[in-house]
This record gives C-alpha cells, sequence and structure tokens, in this order.
C-alpha cells in the first residue's frame, strides 16, 4: 500500500477498523509499538514536544525556514547541517546565509561531495526520457 493513495486515512483518525487491506500500521503494528517507545526516551521527547510548540505557534502562518530557525534555537542548538542535491546549490547557499544571519553556525555537504560519479558505480545510471518523466 502506498499512504499516498489511501483515501481512508484511517491512521490519522485512530480508526484502525477501518483501515484499508495492506495498511503499514496494521501491518506493522509491531514495528510502530517499538516506535512508541522510542518518543518515551528523553531525548526524543524533547524534541517532540519542541516540534509540536513550533507547530502549535507557527503551522500555516510562518514560512518553513523560519519554522527551523525557532525549532533549532528552542531545541538549543547552535550547529546546524544541510545536505543537499547539486540541483539545489542556490537554494543550500541561500538557506546557508538566513541561517548564519540567525546567529547558527551551518555545515553543508553537496551530494557531489569526494567527487564520486554515479555512473562510475552504476551502469544503470542515465538521464530519463521525457515518457519517464510524465
Amino acid at each position: 500500500m502506498q499512504c499516498s493513495q489511501c483515501k481512508v486515512l484511517a491512521c490519522s483518525h485512530d480508526d484502525l477498523d477501518h483501515a484499508p487491506p495492506c495498511c503499514p500500521t496494521v501491518d506493522h503494528a509491531d514495528i510502530f509499538e517499538s516506535a512508541k517507545k522510542e518518543y518515551e526516551k528523553e531525548e526524543i521527547r524533547k524534541i517532540h514536544q519542541a516540534a509540536a510548540h513550533i507547530e502549535a505557534t507557527g503551522y500555516m502562518k510562518w514560512p518553513r525556514i523560519l519554522e527551523v530557525i525557532k525549532f533549532a534555537q528552542r531545541m538549543g542548538y547552535e550547529r546546524l547541517g544541510i545536505a543537499f542535491c547539486i540541483g539545489l546549490a542556490e537554494e543550500a547557499q541561500i538557506i546557508t546565509h538566513i541561517l548564519e544571519k540567525n546567529g547558527f553556525e551551518v555545515f553543508t555537504a553537496i551530494c557531489t561531495q569526494g567527487s564520486l560519479k554515479k555512473k562510475r558505480f552504476s551502469s544503470l545510471m542515465q538521464t530519463p526520457s521525457q515518457e519517464q518523466m510524465r
């Protein structure tokens, strides 16, 4: 099941009795129970609470970059890392500048770091056709 194709969304309504066949929440309940235990860990709880506060305060009001800044500040982070694809190099530069202006030390890594080329590792790498991109 692809969650993006689900029309029921039983998991978001706590209505798993009406979940569609092959729903990952039902089919892999043991994994989700294990994940719930992770939320009980102090550091994870702190992250979850900070994220919930940012969502309650700024969701649908703030741009995502401001949400990131407010979250990082609330968590007490001073250093942030950005991993980005070469196709987003300009955006990464802009975001780095914004984060630095807001007092963060920023570390970045581009997908081509180390000069490793995809074609070197796979003969399957090729430019997709127009048909494949539709």
